[in-house]
């Protein structure tokens, strides 16, 4: 099967994911940057088109593709009002014969109002490894806060919490520097403890990354929070006024463990597994 998967932008999250499935998955995929318009896209090129631009569906009508050929993967919980919710996923329904939810809560929602498969994704372990070294107290936090704001990603708690503590934050902020990959790999290995503070979320993927490296995780109960960190065990799910006091119980041996369940249960090559046959159904 031939899959034409449409993003935004290169090297961001929708790009890796796409990539991912390049490498992983069974079938042919092609990966389209930007605009499409009814001109230049020749949909009948492929058997699926997979939209992972979070507007604009409707562009896809207007090129003549026909809805069975078309899955949109929402990849992230942009509806935090609910009218606005229904509205835009009830308009989006018209265009697809069905979504592709990141995480459980978004999955059950969206089955309420249209065919929904969950795929989560998974993080390529190829790339994130760890780096074995003594635990310090270096805090990181990775992301873009013009992307929903600082309000939704909870820096400055972060921020407040690790001066609070006497904790170095060391925050990768993709205003500031974007990086790639490898470069976020050495991002991770070069901090002690990841925190993740969102008040919604829907595939925190600094979290698998941070954990493919073997560092212990601080989350809020958001996105893959529920379905990855299990408290006190391999993470610790936190609220935002509490983590201070969590910062010093972030141990490397929960680091680990969650290092060992990423490896069993969060890979690409599983997940993308889980996405053929998704598209064989």
């Amino acid at each position: 099967m031939k899959i034409l998967v449409i993003v935004d932008i290169k090297n961001w999250a929708f790009d890796y994911f796409a990539k991912a499935l390049q490498k992983w998955s069974a079938h042919t995929v092609y990966i389209h940057y930007g605009k499409i318009n009814g001109y230049n896209f020749k949909h009948q090129l492929y058997d699926l088109i997979l939209w992972m631009v979070d507007v604009r569906p409707d562009r896809l009508i207007k090129c003549s593709v026909p809805k069975e050929k078309v899955l949109i993967a929402i990849r992230s919980d942009v509806f935090r009002c609910k009218r606005a919710y229904y509205y835009a996923t009830g308009i989006m329904k018209k265009y697809c014969r069905g979504f592709l939810a990141c995480n459980q809560m978004l999955n059950e929602r969206l089955s309420k109002l249209h065919r929904s498969w969950l795929l989560e994704g998974g993080v390529d372990t190829e790339i994130f490894r760890p780096q074995w070294k003594p635990m310090g107290k270096v805090v990181g936090w990775s992301g873009s806060l013009s992307y929903f704001g600082n309000s939704i990603k909870g820096f400055d708690f972060i921020k407040n919490a690790c001066k609070k503590a006497g904790y170095i934050f060391k925050p990768a902020i993709r205003e500031k520097k974007w990086r790639n990959q490898y470069e976020m790999n050495a991002y991770y290995n070069s901090i002690d403890i990841y925190v993740d503070a969102s008040i919604t979320a829907g595939r925190q993927n600094g979290i698998l990354e941070a954990g493919a490296c073997a560092k212990p995780v601080l989350a809020t109960d958001t996105g893959i929070t529920g379905n990855i960190i299990q408290h006190g065990k391999n993470g610790l799910v936190i609220r935002r006024k509490h983590i201070a006091e969590m910062l010093p119980k972030a141990t490397p041996e929960i680091g680990r463990k969650l290092y060992d369940d990423i490896l069993r249960n969060w890979t690409w090559e599983r997940h993308a597994k889980n996405f053929d046959k998704i598209i064989a159904e």
